[in-house]
């Protein structure tokens, strides 16, 4: 089973994915995905797609990328699942979000802080199976 870690800042979702996913510390996974972006600067703009990619090549870590509405129970492996869902739309009504499914747990690990500002953002497992848009299933 995986640990889950939280993300610390606004946008950096997909760093405490990485982070749960290799058991590597957050801070590691911050520097791994943007080497060269400040850190005062992360809460402004998320994380690209190509930005996730060229992350888990750095780990050297082995994926297969889906875009589609994957059953969670038929997956064999970890995964990073982007989810597009409006409680995680910003104002403009747009804006995705992403998760871990622990394959061995057969459970969905939410990074975002639910000590934040916000409201709780966790949801019902059918609601982040039906809200996926893309998944990166890991074979390490």
């Amino acid at each position: 089973m995986l640990t889950l870690v939280k993300q610390k800042h606004e946008c950096a979702c997909v760093v405490a994915c990485i982070a749960t996913i290799t058991g590597l510390s957050y801070e590691k996974c911050l520097n791994i995905v943007y080497p060269k972006r400040k850190i005062n600067t992360w809460n402004l703009v998320g994380t690209w797609m190509k930005d996730q990619f060229k992350a888990m090549d750095r780990l050297n870590l082995k994926y297969r990328f889906r875009k589609n509405n994957t059953s969670l129970l038929k997956l064999k492996h970890n995964a990073i699942l982007i989810i597009k869902h409006p409680i995680y739309f910003d104002r403009f009504k747009r804006g995705t979000h992403a998760v871990v499914w622990d394959a061995e747990a057969k459970k969905i690990l939410d990074p975002y802080p639910s000590n934040s500002r916000h409201m709780k953002r966790n949801l019902p497992f059918k609601s982040y199976q039906k809200s996926i848009i893309e998944v990166s299933e890991i074979f390490n």
